[in-house]
């Protein structure tokens, strides 16, 4: 049964769950299980999925403020189930009741990704040289050695939707001062001003807003070699067991920077692909089945990945991030596949005491 057949639109119940037996273990009271999904930039981010849907077996109810407290000396929650992506819930709920996703800093995916791409070997795989640093000694910049040259897209560790990149030219632009005003400038623009024409920025957003003086306060970054050439952009999402559920190519208005820039307001349209055209664009069956399997065993479920092929045929990731990127796919996919998600956890959980 898909998700859209589960949905239908009653209205939320939530109550705490009781502990079977003092081991901790899920009980569904007439099949009812209450899932939480918690985090800042998740699967549901959009609300997709009703408060509230039923399948064959289950009655789900959704909600994403999780509570617990203790009773008898035994915690209690207010759900049954816990998908997050906060690794502070480990240790106190149940191991098969909490469901983490992924959220790697852009440094540890690139570490992640290019190893695998090394040992697969492929004929068409680009590795993109990455770098990251905490920046412990901001004004001396000498951990980076002499990698820091040509253009390097500098981004926050931890970043999403573009904000705050930059794209700079390293043969043009001193690293000592440039890293000194990345920190001390107060807004975007400031560095475009100073160092135009070589340094590119994602798009005009003053660092006076909460998301980006965030970001400037963390001091946490992740520089990216430019990749030229880049002829399409492919956003993959995959779904619950770490296989492409929805791909599309992503068009851009006029001629800009695909590695670096907001596609919440630079896309023009896009296209949903199959396989078939992949295989394509990616030189082969051969090239497929090593990013299926790079996502499979790097990336993981329920994350937006973003592939890259460039003029002369070769392929690679930009990045990934569990902030599942829902602009411009169809509804019904990402209502189908958030609903087969959640059944996927609720599945996992049965199988482990869910009675």
């Amino acid at each position: 049964m898909s998700g859209q057949e589960r949905i239908n639109g009653n209205k939320p119940h939530f109550e705490f769950s009781g502990i079977k037996d003092g081991d901790h273990r899920l009980v569904a009271s007439n099949n009812h299980v209450v899932v939480c999904i918690d985090a800042p930039h998740s699967i549901n981010q959009f609300n997709m999925i009703p408060p509230r849907f039923q399948s064959a077996w289950y009655d789900v109810s959704v909600h994403s403020d999780p509570k617990w407290v203790m009773q008898e000396g035994l915690p209690c929650f207010n759900f049954d189930i816990l998908i997050t992506g906060d690794e502070k819930w480990k240790g106190i709920v149940p191991a098969d009741r909490l469901f983490l996703l992924k959220r790697l800093s852009k440094t540890r995916q690139a570490i992640a990704i290019n190893q695998f791409l090394r040992e697969a070997k492929t004929a068409n795989a680009l590795i993109v040289p990455t770098y990251g640093s905490n920046f412990s000694d901001k004004y001396h910049p000498s951990y980076l050695g002499t990698e820091l040259t040509g253009k390097i897209v500098i981004k926050p560790e931890d970043g999403a939707r573009g904000l705050c990149h930059f794209v700079v030219d390293f043969d043009q632009v001193s690293v000592g001062p440039f890293l000194r005003d990345l920190y001390g400038a107060t807004t975007i623009a400031d560095m475009a001003e100073k160092y135009a024409p070589h340094a590119h920025l994602s798009h005009g957003q003053a660092w006076d807003d909460e998301e980006s003086q965030k970001v400037k306060e963390e001091g946490n970054f992740t520089f990216q070699r430019y990749v030229d050439d880049i002829q399409h952009e492919i956003r993959i999402l995959t779904n619950h067991v770490s296989d492409i559920g929805f791909a599309c190519i992503r068009n851009r208005i006029g001629d800009v920077y695909k590695q670096a820039t907001s596609a919440t307001v630079m896309l023009e349209n896009i296209c949903s692909i199959g396989d078939k055209q992949l295989v394509t664009l990616m030189g082969g069956q051969g090239e497929l089945d090593v990013f299926k399997k790079l996502l499979e065993e790097v990336i993981g479920p329920m994350q937006s990945v973003d592939l890259f092929i460039t003029k002369d045929g070769r392929w690679g990731i930009c990045e990934y991030c569990n902030q599942y990127g829902i602009a411009g796919v169809p509804r019904e996919y990402s209502v189908s596949s958030i609903s087969d998600f959640v059944m996927h956890c609720i599945d996992e959980s049965r199988a482990h005491g869910l009675v």
